[in-house]
């Protein structure tokens, strides 16, 4: 009580957010050891433990109009996560008890374990978000979430017709994995440019609804990546075999994270800016942070790489070729972003350009998974004022 407001509430939020990271790491070791690299779960751990912390702050008291937007999004994106959690026993069940029994002959005793253990996950699934989630979010924007989001999705004419597009886009997209038979760096990066196409026609003229779809759309992965990876039926098998194809060296574990981190890594910008003013107008070049270093450099520095790359870097598989690809990419990008779009940079066009070489490098000897690690590193330099 003799300290001031502000030292209580940051000295709560950096011991806080310390135990809720170690929380969070432990957790995702133990059940998903394989999948991360330490650099990648320490990252997960850190940014969850502060969502966590943000959304236990307004939790007690109603937010603002202003502020329902930041609501909603810190509900989906830390809601799954929680209800992950909650279901974790339920996947180890299903895990234990069907997917390793495979290598028993008993084929009609496993399916129907598979199916009860399924049913289970649905009905908890479902339970955790009309008993919790909604209501959760309900509480703290003092409407009924479904009405709300119903109202801001058909607010405006020019909403629905980025919404028809990017159904249109999603189409493509699954039938494009509904057809492969073989994949390639070329396939998998088709999916770059898919979200490229996605993002920067949102980005301009309704970053408010990119900002809100892209939270919806990690719910939806996560879901999906969990009926995925623990077969759970009816879909688990189909969808197994569909993303089999699209592995590569750097998906070794249980669950499969490139797509997730490729959403994460387009999106993290928008979400820091959820309740900022820059995220009214869209013209604010860190925003397009993702969408320059992997939708465009990666794209460009992988299939340039694997097609013409003739000079490797030291100690990588990463070719000179490449790099420059992505520099000259991100160059023009920007060059029609400002020309066109009217984006406008934090500080100046040549920031800009250090920003993009360094990422460029960064792409080229980062042993880290670039679709999280690239937008950080490059929203960061873009952030800087002089």
């Amino acid at each position: 009580m003799r300290f001031p407001h502000w030292v209580v509430a940051c000295g709560s939020f950096l011991i806080g957010g310390s135990i809720l990271a170690m929380v969070y790491l432990h957790h995702l070791m133990g059940f998903l050891s394989e999948s991360f690299t330490l650099g990648e779960v320490m990252l997960i751990s850190q940014g969850l433990s502060i969502l966590s912390l943000e959304a236990l702050w307004m939790f007690p008291s109603p937010v603002p109009d202003t502020r329902k937007f930041g609501a909603c999004l810190q509900v989906l994106v830390v809601g799954i996560v929680l209800v992950g959690l909650l279901l974790r026993p339920i996947l180890s069940k299903v895990f234990d008890n069907c997917v390793k029994s495979s290598e028993s002959g008993a084929k009609i005793e496993k399916n129907i374990k598979s199916w009860t253990w399924s049913l289970y996950f649905y009905l908890l699934f479902a339970a955790a978000n009309l008993l919790f989630l909604l209501p959760w979010l309900g509480l703290i924007i003092q409407e009924n979430p479904v009405i709300y989001g119903l109202k801001f999705m058909f607010a405006f004419k020019e909403r629905v017709f980025m919404m028809v597009a990017w159904t249109i886009l999603v189409t493509i997209a699954g039938l494009v994995v509904a057809t492969t038979t073989s994949s390639s760096t070329v396939i998998r990066k088709y999916f770059h440019l898919i979200a490229v196409a996605t993002f920067i026609p949102g980005l301009h003229y309704d970053p408010e609804l990119l900002c809100l779809a892209s939270a919806g759309v990690f719910f939806i992965f996560i879901f999906l990546e969990g009926i995925r990876a623990f077969k759970i039926q009816p879909f688990g098998s189909y969808l197994y075999d569909a993303f089999k194809i699209f592995l590569d060296e750097q998906d070794s574990g249980l669950i499969i994270l490139t797509h997730i981190y490729l959403l994460l890594g387009l999106s993290l910008p928008l979400w820091i800016f959820s309740d900022g003013e820059y995220l009214k107008s869209g013209e604010f070049l860190p925003l397009y942070s993702g969408v320059l270093s992997i939708g465009v450099g990666d794209t460009a520095a992988s299939v340039f790489g694997s097609l013409l790359g003739r000079h490797k870097w030291t100690g990588t598989k990463k070719t000179l070729e490449g790099t420059v690809a992505a520099v000259v990419s991100q160059v023009f990008t920007c060059y029609f972003l400002q020309s066109v779009l009217g984006v406008r940079p934090q500080g100046n066009w040549l920031l800009t350009l250090w920003a993009i070489f360094l990422t460029s490098l960064l792409e080229a000897f980062t042993s880290q998974i670039d679709n999280l690690i690239l937008p950080l590193f490059m929203f960061s330099l873009l952030s800087i004022k002089l």
